[in-house]
């Protein structure tokens, strides 16, 4: 069985077990005050689909938020030779920039990239207003930035951002002490 298969078999438990949990608790009636916050990491649009059409069946017990900005591909532009673990990882992390970056930033986010993420935000977003559920955007800032990034704006070189122990090549994230970064 596909690992992806596994994360579906293991996500339509957990919201079956939520349901039974809630009705077994006797709350099955709407609740406006409870929300749950959902995140979703499909890669293509049928499965996005079928992740919201089991979110749709929390609707009777409170507001459903899907979190929609999970990039439609990995930023393998970012990933270094004899890649590792943690650049993998960081490969798949949410930045409002890998949908809409700053004048700085579009020279060292190729154009495919941002133009595939933002197709498939509004194919989400669009799936989520049909089935009367509410979008949600959740993003890991500050995000590191290529080193071609700090040789052009050296000034805005801020925090050291990778894991020291797993990651294979320092990065840095732009400084949220300065303007310039607060304005990007």
């Amino acid at each position: 069985m596909k690992i992806r298969n596994l994360i579906r078999a293991g996500a339509a438990s957990v919201l079956f077990f939520i349901i039974a949990v809630l009705k077994l608790a006797g709350q099955d009636s709407p609740k406006p005050s409870r929300i749950f916050v959902v995140y979703s990491s499909a890669e293509d649009k049928a499965e996005f689909m079928e992740y919201a059409l089991q979110l749709a069946r929390l609707k009777p017990f409170g507001r459903v938020d899907v979190c929609i900005n999970s990039p439609a591909l990995k930023s393998g532009f970012e990933l270094p030779p004899n890649s590792c673990d943690w650049h993998e990882y960081a490969s798949y992390n949410r930045s409002v920039a890998a949908f809409f970056p700053d004048t700085k930033l579009i020279p060292f986010v190729p154009e495919g990239y941002i133009s595939r993420n933002r197709q498939m935000l509004l194919y989400r977003a669009g799936v989520l207003k049909e089935l009367g559920l509410n979008a949600a955007f959740r993003s890991n800032e500050p995000r590191f930035l290529p080193e071609a990034f700090f040789a052009k704006y050296p000034d805005l070189r801020g925090p050291r951002v990778d894991h020291p122990r797993r990651s294979v090549r320092m990065e840095f994230a732009p400084c949220f002490h300065r303007e310039e970064t607060v304005e990007m």
